[in-house]
């Protein structure tokens, strides 16, 4: 699934990858998890290597983690990887890459892409992140 699927200058706030995360992903989870999803502000910081914009701060009840969150939730590439069919696959991070039409990604051996690609790139995958209410 694209970031944004017309391609383009864009951030996280305005993307379609997080359109689709709150209206057709939310809406599938059942109702017991839904009702225990917590709502929480994202900051959308600019890459720290390229100086890309973040965005402004959103609202998110689905959402994917930042360059700095993918590196605090996941200690090693060996736990970033993500498998899709018995292969390993790439995965969007909310975070710009290097250019304004790009976005971050973990690359499938696990690696952290700050630079990305184009975000109408559509070969790799999505790994939604929420915080639950206990």
């Amino acid at each position: 699934m694209p970031y944004h699927e017309s391609g383009g200058n864009i951030t996280w706030a305005d993307c379609t990858l997080r359109s689709w995360l709150h209206h057709n992903f939310y809406k599938s989870l059942p109702e017991q998890i839904k009702s225990r999803v917590a709502e929480v502000v994202n900051q959308n910081q600019n890459n720290a290597e390229y100086g890309t914009a973040g965005g402004k701060p959103t609202k998110d009840k689905v959402f994917l983690l930042s360059l700095d969150e993918v590196n605090k939730y996941f200690s090693s590439g060996q736990e970033r990887i993500a498998k899709y069919e018995g292969s390993d696959f790439w995965w969007w991070l909310r975070s710009p890459g290097g250019y304004a039409g790009h976005a971050a990604l973990v690359i499938g051996g696990g690696g952290v892409y700050a630079s990305g690609y184009d975000v109408d790139y559509d070969s790799g995958g999505v790994r939604p992140a929420l915080w639950l209410n206990l």
